[in-house]
């Protein structure tokens, strides 16, 4: 009310409801689930929300020994790059590296895990287009997301709602990490 006893338009009557509209509540783990839902996935018995976060551990792991293994070559490119091209790729090297590190960091490991390869790994990693690389690492993480979130739905929802975001990270890192 001001002075002459009017009420002032847009002033709240209790001001303990001043800003309930205007403070982001916390997202419910039902909404962020329900998109990566997919009723056709069929889940082994025992599957845990350990085994699962192993399961993303390890598939990071493998990217991102793909990465190591490309940043240690040094003319990986071949004789005919050009500088600025043998530098682009060293940097996506560090950077998608850093990404993936950042993703590991998430998911609970909190040092480098250990980098051993086979043969043929070393040659995919030698060998690696990051075009190629971005599709598949997309492909992967799009495919975890449904799956992470479809096991969640029902289980553990606040723990799905995490592992999604947790994905989502890592997906969005490595993707400004390969511009």
């Amino acid at each position: 009310m001001d002075a002459h006893g009017r009420k002032e338009a847009g002033v709240p009557e209790s001001h303990s409801n001043a800003w309930k509209g205007e403070i982001q509540q916390r997202t419910k783990a039902d909404s962020v689930l329900k998109p990566y839902f997919d009723p056709g996935i069929v889940f082994p018995d025992g599957t845990t929300a350990k085994s699962l976060v192993e399961d993303e551990i390890d598939r990071i792991t493998y990217f991102l020994i793909l990465v190591v293994i490309a940043n240690e070559v040094p003319r990986r490119l071949g004789g005919d790059a050009s500088d600025p091209e043998l530098a682009a790729d060293k940097r996506r090297c560090r950077r998608v590296g850093w990404a993936l590190r950042q993703s590991l960091a998430l998911w609970g490991v909190d040092r480098e895990p250990d980098l051993s390869c086979d043969e043929e790994m070393r040659k995919e990693g030698i060998q690696m287009i990051w075009l190629d690389y971005r599709i598949e690492h997309s492909a992967q993480v799009n495919e975890a997301r449904r799956y992470l979130a479809t096991w969640a739905l029902d289980r553990d929802p606040d723990w799905g709602r995490i592992a999604i975001r947790n994905l989502t990270k890592e997906l969005n890192w490595v993707t400004y990490a390969l511009r």
